[in-house]
């Protein structure tokens, strides 16, 4: 049976198992969200060989770097994980506006240390403390100076449970930028558009629709 290292730890685990699973199972914390390699919540360095079943998933640096998604992969032999710690893998925030869009919706505001590139459509994982989640971005890239997020509180949850308490200089960190850009055709800037949006970011999905319908609103209608 191959053997997990983390640390000082090292346990067996049946070949074959989930490294996500095998991990928390044995009290190693790692956070995840989707379980689909979407989110890249559960980012874990490993020494040793796993069975990936979404390699193209990670870009070829992180692939070489060691970086694997836990949720995705199987352990084949002996293999040495290092979690994602985000004091030191993660991009330190700040808080700086937060409040009630409605009773059950959160918006977020955070200034990020340095800059931070990103498109429409795209997700980001937060951190406050241990706990991560991914949420979608309801910035507007090259037009806000801060990263805004709208979190569905609707029920308990333990990062939802965390930014309720949260206030302007709190800080946070933020770990991976992910998920693909909204495209839109050329020729949609000369043609009328009904737009619809849905959804608040519960999760990973739908949190920036409001914003950036009214964006392109604003550029087709000019």
């Amino acid at each position: 049976m191959p053997e997990l290292h983390v640390g000082e730890r090292h346990w067996s685990v049946s070949t074959g198992s989930n490294l996500l699973d095998a991990l928390n199972q044995a009290g190693v914390a790692v956070p995840y969200s989707c379980r689909a390699g979407s989110c890249h919540a559960c980012l874990v360095r490993c020494q040793g060989e796993v069975e990936d079943k979404q390699p193209e998933a990670l870009s070829p640096a992180q692939r070489n770097a060691g970086w694997r998604l836990a949720c995705q992969c199987q352990v084949s032999a002996d293999l040495r994980v290092e979690a994602f710690d985000p004091t030191r893998d993660g991009l330190p925030a700040q808080v700086v506006g937060v409040d009630w869009l409605s009773p059950t919706v959160l918006r977020l505001r955070l200034q990020p240390e340095r800059g931070l590139r990103y498109r429409a459509g795209q997700h980001l994982v937060l951190w406050a403390g241990q706990v991560a989640r991914p949420y979608s971005l309801a910035s507007l890239p090259q037009e806000d100076a801060f990263l805004e997020f709208h979190l569905d509180c609707r029920q308990p949850g333990e990062f939802s449970d965390l930014a309720r308490q949260l206030r302007v200089g709190d800080p946070l960190r933020l770990g991976e930028l992910r998920g693909g850009a909204l495209q839109y055709d050329a020729d949609w800037q000369t043609r009328p558009l009904w737009l619809l949006a849905s959804g608040t970011a519960w999760g990973h999905c739908g949190g920036c629709c409001v914003r950036h319908c009214a964006r392109i609103t604003r550029a087709t209608s000019a």
